[in-house]
């Protein structure tokens, strides 16, 4: 044909307007999605020849084949053939009206910080229609914390927000404002430490709208709008008004699983989360119960070492005797020691017991979730609403790969052994820092013995000076010396008490 219909794929199912100049036909070349795509060409009659062919675009066409495009003598509506969420091999007939719907949506490019972590980026983000409750947004933050939603209209918008130490699903409500066209504006999520309570702040710049291209940012919308929600939905149902229902496989399989899982072994593990979040819950409660028993002993254990301590020393300011002075002092440094020792435990012992409660409780909540999750699915499972079914299908599949992937948090035995790990690290390094200023201690004190020596055998007055002099020096310094080496040391023992066994 003249002009630039052909390609080296394949071009098929023409059809020509009776307006002599509208030319329809599918093609797998030009710029197809893949498969069959739509495409329109204008016929030049003076020239005989067909204008450059344009992709009908996501309204029409999918990564499927579409084709059989037809559109009746008045240009209103037309019908055409397509596979999307068909059976294999199977076509669906639609009716759609032509009438060009302008798209007015806004796009939100945000970022998300962490003030319990700078290096914690991830967040999951659902946005709700705040009057319908439908799902509108569904994304996570990519590496850098940014992130794209496509919001399909002004109006308020409920925003959950998973994220942060403790997992917990944290809310906030946006208002969008009203324009008369398609808008992007910058948004920041901030989840601050306030106290050591998490608190979702949420940041609009609604005042400042970006410039860019906003069909590349609200492409997913764009796609979301084009599934076969074509044009004007009231007047253009499809031909196929009598679809049967989907079955159970068919569902599993939109919703992502490969085939591996029936729909009850799905609801079975959703049961067996919580089973096993129970479970779990209450192991964590033992945990917690003993360590703020030990908290509690090492706390008794640490004023009776102070009050044995203070005892000593007042039976060595009584002392008359030099040595037994010295002796029951060094026993009163010990003691000291130990109390302190036995108060590092304590607080220890309490910070574990405080993070185990509040794992208990994001557990015992993940396990809610899952049961009411599980609840859900049985009840739609067992109606004729596979409206329903489908998204509850996907939830239970982002839960199941979550728990089995390689990318689930670590639980809190595992992040116990991780700060364990660092812990151990971070004694070693002080006990080396302690035992590398001993030996200078060491040097320092092997120096000043041979210079002692070298005065005791010196037979002049002013070499002797001289050699006092340069004692003197020396003996200053190792005195700060062992000051240092005794904070050192003192450092190092709270390091090892603060590292686990």
């Amino acid at each position: 044909m003249a002009g630039f219909i052909n390609t080296d794929q394949d071009e098929d199912f023409a059809f020509i307007h009776p307006d002599g100049k509208s030319f329809y036909f599918a093609s797998k070349g030009h710029n197809s999605m893949g498969g069959y795509d739509v495409f329109k060409s204008t016929y030049d009659k003076g020239l005989d020849v067909f204008g450059r062919p344009e992709n009908m675009d996501f309204a029409v066409n999918t990564p499927d084949d579409d084709l059989f495009y037809i559109v009746d003598g008045e240009g209103k509506q037309a019908c055409f053939a397509s596979a999307r969420s068909s059976s294999q091999g199977m076509l669906h007939v639609f009716r759609v009206s032509t009438e060009q719907v302008p798209v007015v949506l806004t796009v939100l490019k945000g970022t998300f910080a962490s003030g319990f972590d700078p290096e914690d980026r991830k967040a999951h983000i659902v946005v709700e229609d705040a009057l319908t409750r439908e799902i509108v947004g569904d994304v996570r933050t990519d590496m850098n914390g940014t992130y794209m939603l496509s919001l399909p209209r002004s109006g308020r918008y409920r925003f959950l927000v998973e994220a942060g130490p403790s997992g917990r699903t944290h809310a906030g409500i946006v208002e969008v404002p009203r324009s008369d066209g398609p808008r992007a504006y910058r948004q920041e999520l901030v989840l601050e430490d306030q106290g050591g309570q998490e608190r979702l702040m949420i940041k609009n710049y609604f005042d400042e709208p970006l410039e860019g291209d906003l069909i590349a940012m609200a492409l997913e919308e764009i796609r979301r709008r084009a599934q076969l929600d074509v044009g004007s939905a009231a007047a253009a149902p499809p031909v196929v008004a009598e679809e049967a229902p989907p079955t159970k496989d068919e569902l599993l399989a939109k919703a992502g699983f490969t085939g591996d899982l029936t729909t009850a072994d799905v609801v079975r593990h959703l049961e067996e989360e919580k089973s096993a979040a129970t479970r779990e819950a209450e192991d964590l409660r033992t945990g917690s119960g003993a360590a703020y028993t030990l908290a509690l002993e090492q706390t008794a254990e640490a004023g009776t070492e102070a009050q044995a301590a203070a005892e000593l020393v007042e039976r060595a300011n009584a002392a008359s005797d030099p040595a037994e002075k010295e002796r029951i002092m060094r026993d009163a440094a010990a003691a000291r020691q130990r109390s302190r020792t036995a108060n590092l435990k304590a607080r220890a012992a309490m910070e574990a017991g405080e993070d185990l409660d509040s794992e208990r409780m994001a557990t015992l909540q993940r396990g809610e979730q899952a049961a009411k999750l599980g609840t859900d699915l049985a009840g739609a499972l067992g109606s004729t609403d596979t409206k329903s079914t489908l998204p509850l299908l996907v939830q239970a599949r982002e839960r199941i790969e979550t728990s089995k992937g390689p990318t689930s948090a670590p639980d809190l035995h595992e992040r116990a052994r991780r700060a364990a790990t660092e812990k151990e690290l971070e004694a070693a390094r002080t006990l080396a820092a302690a035992s590398s200023r001993s030996a200078e201690e060491g040097e320092l004190s092997d120096r000043i013995g041979r210079l002692k020596r070298e005065q005791e055998e010196s037979k002049s007055k002013s070499k002797k000076d001289e050699l006092q002099r340069e004692i003197t020096g020396l003996e200053e310094q190792l005195g700060f010396l062992r000051q240092e080496v005794a904070q050192a040391f003192t450092k190092a023992r709270a390091a090892n008490v603060r590292s686990p066994c």
